[in-house]
């Protein structure tokens, strides 16, 4: 399949952002990033199409589309995948799934200066999940992950990674450190939150998938729908 523009999207925490790519060239032709820790339903759609405008392009000229499935909030992570789920069937195109962790892990691989030495450790790619837990997946230098997504509580992760060199990247990382600093770990400066742009080119050298990409949550939503229970009737205790 000749790739003709590739269209990033990433929805699942506080920032929205969409990129447009051409691949063949190796270059973003327009991008927007907006911080924002709510309405990305009603900002997802009007960036898209600014992107398609400034690059002058139609989204007939859109081959695949990219999406960050998760971890990040949970309406957040819905209205990416909508979006980009509904477009992939409209243009008959690939969804290319990205986890948001490797999307943030490229913010030091991928993001930096191009003059600046390439990274001298492997990255922990962090997000704060509350409660006491954290987001977590190892990369190596290059960005080849060493360990998939996972949920872990923020003291077991002191523990685990004390012993690590590490480059610590994302939201989770200040909550690491302040949990307990290790002499081996560098706190990245690279931006928290995940970049359409950097996500293009991820997901750019990735196969062509079989199915749609489906959201990767690590735990259960807070909120749980209402159960139909039966009333209960005083009566006597139930036998043992």
């Amino acid at each position: 399949m000749i790739l003709s523009r590739l269209l990033a999207i990433d929805t699942t925490t506080g920032a929205c952002s969409a990129a447009l790519y051409e691949p063949a060239a190796g270059t973003i032709e327009a991008a927007r990033y907006r911080a924002m820790p709510r309405g990305h339903a009603e900002a997802l759609a009007p960036m898209v199409a600014e992107v398609m405008d400034e690059a002058g392009a139609a989204m007939r000229d859109v081959s695949r589309v990219a999406v960050t499935v998760g971890p990040g909030t949970f309406t957040g992570c819905r209205i990416g995948l909508a979006f980009a789920r509904a477009l992939g069937a409209a243009l008959g195109c690939p969804v290319i799934g990205v986890s948001t962790l490797r999307a943030i892990a490229a913010n030091v691989f991928l993001g930096g200066d191009p003059d600046a030495p390439p990274v001298a450790s492997d990255i922990a790619a962090l997000m704060d999940a509350r409660r006491g837990e954290l987001y977590l997946q190892l990369f190596a230098q290059g960005g080849a992950p060493r360990t998939a997504p996972r949920l872990i509580k923020v003291l077991d992760a002191v523990e685990e990674l004390g012993g690590e060199g590490l480059m610590l990247a994302g939201t989770g990382a200040d909550v690491l450190i302040n949990a307990g600093a290790a002499p081996g770990w560098t706190r990245a400066a690279a931006p928290d939150f995940p970049d359409a742009r950097l996500i293009a080119r991820l997901a750019a050298a990735m196969p062509d998938p079989d199915t749609m990409p489906e959201p990767l949550y690590l735990r259960a939503p807070d909120a749980k729908l209402p159960q139909n229970k039966p009333q209960l009737r005083a009566g006597p205790a139930p036998l043992a």
